[in-house]
C-alpha cells in the first residue's frame, strides 16, 4: 500500500507516505485519509476525507445537440419557386427554396458513393450453404482407424464426401459499409439539384385529393405528363392518396424522411409538397424552422413553470424529451428506403 501511495503522490509527498510505513500513528493511525487526500500534486497530508463538489451543468443536453447542428449547417441562398395545386393544374402562389438543396453542383462521385452505400446495406445472402456440423448423419466414424488398408475417415459428411457438408460455403453476413452523415446527406441535395436542373421538379400545395379511385390518380398523374414519378409527401400524407397511388406503377408516394439518394435517380419527375420542402431544409441544411422555434419557446417555458410549481420529476422529464426531440433534430439524416 505504501508503494502505491508513493507511486501516486508528489516529490513532496514521498517522504511522507515513507514516514506512514514506518509509523502509521503519524497520520492518526488512517490510511484511508491518504488514499483519498493524495493528488498529482500533493503538498498536504490530511485524515479527513476529501468531498468532491457536485457541479451542476449549466449546459443541457440541448443546447449541445444545438451546438452540434449549428456546426453542421449549412450556409446557403434562396429562391423563389412556383407552388402548383394537384387537382386544379395552375400555380396558386410562389415558395424559397435553398441554393444548397435545390441548385447544388453535380457530383457524380458522391451519388456513386451513397448508392453503394445504399445498396450495400439491403445487400443479403440469397440461402447459405451447410457445413459438416449443419448435415444430417455423420455422426459416426465409418470404419476402424487402422488395419483396414483405407484411408483414416472420421466421419461421411466431410467435404470431400458424396452428401457431405459444403466447406468455405457463404453463409449470413452483413455487407453494410460506413457513410459519413454529412456525405449522406450531400447526395439528397445533389440528386435534387440534379432533377432541378432537368425542370423535372413540381413542388405541389398538397397531396390531398378528392377522390380515393385509382383512375382518378392515374388521370391527375397522365394530364401532368408523370410517367416516372417520385412523389415526396408530409410525415402523415392524406389517406385518399395513399388509397389511389397505392396500385399505380408509375407514381410512388414515400414520406419525407424516406427520401435517398437511390429512389430519386430511379424516378424521372420529382413532386415535392410544401410541408415536405420544410422538412427537407430542417434534415439537410440543419437548422429548425420557425414555427419549431415558436413551439421551443412554449416548451421552454412550460418546462421552467412546471420545474418551479410541480415536483413530479418524470413529467418534467417528458417535456425535457419533447424540447431535446425538436431542437435537436435527427441525427442520422433522412432514413434509407429499400427499394421496391
Amino acid at each position: 500500500m505504501a508503494a502505491r501511495v508513493c507511486a501516486a503522490l508528489s516529490k513532496s509527498g514521498v517522504q511522507i507516505a515513507r514516514s506512514f510505513r514506518k509509523n502509521a500513528s503519524f497520520f492518526g493511525a488512517s490510511r484511508i485519509g491518504i488514499l483519498k487526500s493524495y493528488g498529482s500534486t500533493a503538498r498536504f497530508m490530511s485524515t479527513e476525507p476529501i468531498l468532491v463538489p457536485k457541479v451542476n451543468n449549466i449546459y443541457p443536453v440541448s443546447n449541445f445537440k444545438e451546438e452540434i447542428r449549428r456546426r453542421e449547417r449549412v450556409a446557403t441562398t434562396w429562391f423563389p419557386y412556383p407552388v402548383y395545386s394537384l387537382e386544379e393544374f395552375k400555380q396558386v402562389g410562389t415558395c424559397q427554396l435553398a441554393s444548397a438543396v435545390f441548385q447544388e453542383p453535380l457530383r457524380v462521385d458522391i451519388l456513386n458513393r451513397v448508392v453503394l452505400w445504399q445498396r450495400a446495406g439491403w445487400r443479403t445472402i440469397a440461402r447459405i450453404a451447410k457445413n459438416r456440423n449443419m448435415v444430417s448423419g455423420g455422426g459416426k466414424k465409418p470404419w476402424a482407424q487402422k488395419k483396414t488398408g483405407r484411408a483414416r475417415q472420421g466421419s461421411i459428411r466431410a467435404p470431400h464426401f458424396r452428401h457431405g457438408g459444403k466447406a468455405h460455403g457463404p453463409v449470413q453476413r452483413s455487407f453494410a459499409i460506413d457513410m459519413p452523415k454529412k456525405v449522406r446527406r450531400l447526395g439528397v441535395r445533389v440528386a435534387m439539384s440534379s432533377r432541378m436542373r432537368e425542370g423535372k421538379v413540381w413542388i405541389v400545395e398538397s397531396e390531398k385529393l378528392s377522390s380515393s379511385k385509382t383512375r382518378h390518380a392515374a388521370a391527375v398523374a397522365r394530364q401532368w405528363g408523370w410517367d416516372s414519378c417520385l412523389f415526396i409527401t408530409g410525415s402523415s400524407p392524406d389517406k385518399n392518396f395513399d388509397l389511389a397511388t397505392g396500385n399505380l406503377p408509375n407514381l410512388r408516394a414515400i414520406p419525407a424522411h424516406k427520401t435517398s439518394v437511390y429512389t430519386i435517380l430511379k424516378h424521372k419527375q420529382l413532386v415535392i409538397t410544401k410541408e415536405a420542402v420544410d422538412l427537407l431544409h430542417v434534415h439537410l441544411l440543419r437548422w429548425a424552422p420557425a414555427s419549431s422555434l415558436l413551439l421551443v419557446v412554449a416548451v421552454d417555458e412550460e418546462i421552467h413553470s412546471s420545474r418551479r410549481t410541480s415536483s413530479n420529476e418524470d413529467h418534467y422529464d417528458d417535456h425535457l424529451f419533447l424540447h431535446l426531440t425538436i431542437v435537436g433534430g435527427d441525427d442520422d439524416g433522412l432514413e434509407d428506403e429499400e427499394p421496391c
